[in-house]
């Protein structure tokens, strides 16, 4: 990696220390800060999880690892993460093979050891939305990017990962200007998007 580089749901940032010869900047929901204690940081933006407070063409590299699984709406998502991700930019998607996990759970259940999974027994995970399987992961980041990876963590299978393209055409409607609303915070991320 090397440039401008965006960490989706960047939380602790467990992604930072390998990327300190970039241009670093996290992008975290406004209320993490306070829920789990994330210390202030000029680098991290908090946002209100709609449409991401970074001008068009903004990144060359995106991570966006366990995030989509989280929202109500993951194209839009996906089509903000196009819209500020620069032509030829890649960026690297993971999400929980849930499915597989779910299969688990049931196994587990099976052999009469339920108990040990508490509330968890049957259910996707404490705030997952949605359920990826690879086809439904690949149709939908290939809306607004080339996929050219997709393929399971190893050697367990547990997570979903992606590599896409952002080609050269940007749809217009992913165009919008930044809102003024997340003016200032643009402005704090100057250094990224010039």
């Amino acid at each position: 990696f090397s440039g401008r580089v965006l960490d989706v749901g960047c939380g602790a940032q467990p992604w930072r220390f390998m990327l300190k010869h970039c241009q670093y900047t996290g992008l975290e929901i406004s209320d993490t800060k306070e829920k789990y204690g994330y210390r202030e940081n000029k680098d991290i933006v908090y946002h209100d999880g709609r449409q991401f407070p970074f001008h068009v063409e903004s990144f060359n590299y995106i991570i966006c690892t366990e995030v989509l699984e989280h929202l109500e709406g993951p194209r839009e998502a996906v089509c903000e993460l196009a819209r500020i991700l620069a032509p030829g930019g890649r960026l690297i998607v993971s999400v929980p093979n849930d499915l597989l996990i779910l299969r688990l759970k049931r196994w587990i259940s099976r052999l009469g050891l339920g108990r040990c999974l508490g509330a968890l027994s049957s259910t996707l995970a404490m705030g997952h939305l949605q359920l990826f399987t690879k086809p439904s992961l690949r149709a939908l980041l290939a809306e607004s990017f080339t996929v050219t990876r997709l393929f399971f963590s190893w050697p367990y299978r547990l997570n979903l990962f992606a590599v896409v393209v952002r080609d050269g055409v940007l749809l217009r409607q992913m165009a919008a200007p930044v809102p003024s609303s997340s003016t200032q915070q643009a402005a704090r991320v100057s250094h990224v998007s010039s």
